[in-house]
Protein backbone atom coordinates (compact mmCIF):
# COMPACT_ATOMS: atom_id res chain seq x y z
CA UNK A 1 0.00 0.00 0.00
CA UNK A 2 1.58 3.28 -1.43
CA UNK A 3 -0.09 5.35 1.74
CA UNK A 4 1.15 3.16 4.10
CA UNK A 5 4.78 3.77 2.19
CA UNK A 6 4.83 7.73 2.89
CA UNK A 7 3.06 7.43 5.93
CA UNK A 8 5.44 5.23 7.54
CA UNK A 9 8.73 4.80 5.87
CA UNK A 10 11.14 3.98 9.01
CA UNK A 11 8.19 1.79 10.62
CA UNK A 12 10.04 -1.99 10.79
CA UNK A 13 6.70 -3.63 9.54
CA UNK A 14 7.11 -1.47 6.05
CA UNK A 15 11.05 -1.32 5.96
CA UNK A 16 11.64 -5.21 6.90
CA UNK A 17 14.53 -6.04 4.56
CA UNK A 18 17.25 -3.94 4.73
CA UNK A 19 19.95 -2.94 1.84
CA UNK A 20 23.13 -3.95 2.85
CA UNK A 21 24.65 -1.72 0.21
CA UNK A 22 23.11 1.51 2.06
CA UNK A 23 21.89 0.55 5.22
CA UNK A 24 21.23 4.37 6.25
CA UNK A 25 18.48 4.41 3.43
CA UNK A 26 14.98 4.52 4.58
CA UNK A 27 11.34 4.26 2.45
CA UNK A 28 10.94 7.49 2.77
CA UNK A 29 9.07 9.07 -0.31
CA UNK A 30 9.41 12.48 -1.97
CA UNK A 31 5.57 12.30 -3.04
CA UNK A 32 2.49 9.31 -3.35
CA UNK A 33 0.60 8.80 -6.80
CA UNK A 34 -2.37 6.80 -6.25
CA UNK A 35 -5.08 5.71 -8.38
CA UNK A 36 -7.94 4.73 -6.45
CA UNK A 37 -5.60 3.54 -3.69
CA UNK A 38 -7.86 1.36 -0.72
CA UNK A 39 -7.46 4.45 1.61
CA UNK A 40 -9.82 2.31 4.06
CA UNK A 41 -9.89 -1.40 3.30
CA UNK A 42 -12.22 -1.86 6.09
CA UNK A 43 -14.88 0.77 4.67
CA UNK A 44 -13.95 -1.19 1.21
CA UNK A 45 -15.33 -5.14 2.61
CA UNK A 46 -17.90 -3.14 4.13
CA UNK A 47 -18.73 -1.99 0.64
CA UNK A 48 -18.25 -4.81 -0.84
CA UNK A 49 -20.55 -6.65 1.89
CA UNK A 50 -23.09 -4.65 0.71
CA UNK A 51 -22.76 -4.76 -2.39
CA UNK A 52 -22.30 -8.90 -2.23
CA UNK A 53 -19.12 -9.33 -4.29
CA UNK A 54 -18.01 -12.75 -2.88
CA UNK A 55 -14.61 -12.61 -4.70
CA UNK A 56 -13.81 -9.41 -2.95
CA UNK A 57 -15.11 -10.33 0.13
CA UNK A 58 -12.32 -13.89 0.36
CA UNK A 59 -9.44 -12.01 -1.12
CA UNK A 60 -9.72 -8.94 1.71
CA UNK A 61 -10.74 -11.83 4.56
CA UNK A 62 -7.26 -13.83 3.17
CA UNK A 63 -5.06 -10.85 2.65
CA UNK A 64 -5.38 -9.42 5.73
CA UNK A 65 -4.39 -11.92 8.71
CA UNK A 66 -4.76 -11.37 11.70
CA UNK A 67 -8.11 -9.95 10.64
CA UNK A 68 -7.32 -7.32 13.31
CA UNK A 69 -4.57 -5.89 10.83
CA UNK A 70 -7.23 -4.45 8.61
CA UNK A 71 -7.41 -1.61 11.64
CA UNK A 72 -3.99 -1.73 12.66
CA UNK A 73 -2.64 -1.18 9.34
CA UNK A 74 -5.86 0.98 7.82
CA UNK A 75 -4.41 4.38 6.56
CA UNK A 76 -7.95 6.07 7.30
CA UNK A 77 -7.72 5.10 10.88
CA UNK A 78 -4.45 5.91 11.84
CA UNK A 79 -4.70 9.37 11.49
CA UNK A 80 -7.73 8.99 12.81
CA UNK A 81 -6.05 7.63 16.12
CA UNK A 82 -4.15 10.55 15.69
CA UNK A 83 -0.96 8.57 15.18
CA UNK A 84 2.65 10.52 14.49
CA UNK A 85 3.14 9.68 10.41
CA UNK A 86 5.58 10.96 7.97
CA UNK A 87 3.10 13.20 5.73
CA UNK A 88 4.35 13.84 2.27
CA UNK A 89 2.17 15.38 -0.99
CA UNK A 90 -0.59 12.58 -1.80
CA UNK A 91 -2.17 12.60 -4.92
CA UNK A 92 -5.30 10.36 -5.21
CA UNK A 93 -6.43 9.49 -8.39
CA UNK A 94 -10.05 8.64 -7.82
CA UNK A 95 -13.15 7.62 -10.88
CA UNK A 96 -16.13 9.64 -10.03
CA UNK A 97 -18.10 5.89 -10.60
CA UNK A 98 -15.89 3.59 -8.59
CA UNK A 99 -18.22 1.80 -6.61
CA UNK A 100 -15.65 -0.76 -4.83
CA UNK A 101 -13.43 2.31 -3.11
CA UNK A 102 -16.04 5.18 -3.29
CA UNK A 103 -14.74 8.48 -3.86
CA UNK A 104 -16.40 10.25 -0.50
CA UNK A 105 -13.70 7.82 1.15
CA UNK A 106 -11.01 9.05 -0.17
CA UNK A 107 -12.13 13.22 -0.01
CA UNK A 108 -12.94 11.55 3.88
CA UNK A 109 -8.74 10.25 3.58
CA UNK A 110 -7.74 13.58 2.22
CA UNK A 111 -9.49 15.72 4.87
CA UNK A 112 -7.70 13.70 7.58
Amino acid sequence: MGELVGMRPRDPKYAAIPLPEAPHIDASVAYVAARSPISDPYARFQQAEKMKRAEMIKNTKTYWVPWETIHERNPQQIPDRREKVSLPPFLIMQGALDDNVLPSLQEKFAAS
